[in-house]
């Protein structure tokens, strides 16, 4: 269906479906000036979320997620292609095409921080690390693989791996980090994100995105709505689940013991689970649009994806789909997002 050479690929823009479908109503939002172009990576807390895509484009939004308003950053042409909230620290990180790396000055995410990676690495997704060495990961092209030690996010080491193959994603579980790409490519490696090695694979498809679910295992997903399944080892893989193989799903979020796993992909498919990615159950998004990028927030589940369309629900079931209304940023709503007069 697709041949992608970027993560979360900017190609359909897909559409929405506007007007009234059972109790739903759907209401198009007109962005004030700026091109519908794909929204690539999502993340957020319980204050708020932050979606970045292609241009490079940064948009934050405070719950309930109605409203997204254009962050201020310096970045001027590179590609954004995922971002994640860093707990420890209380900011975000976005990274992206030509070694793009920004950190946000606030937890509200309303403006951003270009700093130098000083490494060749371009980087397709990025995770929050919970371990007392490793801060933040990144995975990108050429089987890069990239990791801060500092609590200011700079410092970035290059790890070495044994694949030359684009990856997606990666995840974090107690005992270590699985990272995934293209060609069915699976690398294991230490909970701190080093010592890389490759495992067997069941597929030999593109996987765009894993996570490790409250239970203790992996889920991977991919080309052809595969789902792969591992222990908490992350070593022995198995193909659990193809729910629709004219599917591509990109991205996949845990969101903890009394939430299903939800994953995401082309022409709106929200697909979730709920006894740990065995048995899946497809959901209605509302939207045609190509959904790239899932998150859980604590409170919500966001999805972002095509023609800067976002979809949401609090408890995974039931969607609400939006072109996103952005508000360009201004001094004055950046003070505002501070609190200040």
């Amino acid at each position: 269906m697709k041949s992608l050479s970027v993560h979360r690929s900017t190609g359909s823009r897909g559409r929405v479906e506007l007007g009234l479908i059972g109790s739903v109503t759907l209401t198009l939002f007109i962005s004030t000036g700026l091109s519908a172009g794909t929204l690539n990576g999502v993340a957020g807390f319980a204050g708020g979320a932050v979606v970045v895509g292609e241009g490079p484009k940064i948009l934050f939004s405070p719950p309930p997620h109605t409203v997204y308003s254009e962050a201020a950053t310096s970045l001027e042409s590179e590609d954004l292609w995922d971002v994640a909230w860093i707990d420890d620290v209380s900011l975000y990180i976005a990274v992206g095409s030509g070694d793009s790396l920004l950190i946000s000055n606030t937890s509200t995410g309303n403006a951003w921080s270009t700093r130098p990676m000083l490494l060749s690495a371009d980087l397709r997704g990025v995770i929050e690390f919970t371990s007392s060495v490793t801060r933040a990961g990144a995975v990108g092209v050429n089987g890069s693989i990239v990791r801060t030690t500092s609590r200011e996010l700079g410092g970035w080491v290059q790890e070495a791996t044994p694949v030359t193959e684009t990856l997606w994603d990666l995840a974090q579980g107690t005992l270590n980090a699985v990272a995934v790409g293209e060609n069915g490519t699976i690398l294991k490696g230490s909970r701190d994100g080093t010592a890389w090695t490759l495992v067997a694979s069941p597929v030999a498809t593109d996987l765009y995105g894993v996570a490790r679910e409250w239970l203790g295992n992996y889920i991977a997903v991919g080309e052809g709505g595969v789902i792969l399944r591992a222990t908490g080892a992350g070593t022995d893989w198995v193909r659990v689940a193809t729910p629709d193989s004219s599917t591509v799903l990109y991205d996949i979020v845990e969101s903890g013991l009394t939430s299903p796993l939800v994953a995401v992909g082309s022409s709106g498919a929200i697909w979730i689970s709920i006894n740990g990615g065995l048995d899946w159950e497809a959901q209605n998004s509302y939207t045609h649009a190509d959904l790239r990028s899932v998150t859980h927030t604590g409170s919500y589940f966001l999805a972002a994806g095509s023609a800067e369309t976002v979809v949401w629900s609090t408890d995974a079931y039931t969607w609400n789909v939006q072109i996103t209304p952005v508000k360009p940023s201004t001094w004055g709503r950046i003070k505002s997002s501070y609190g200040k007069p």
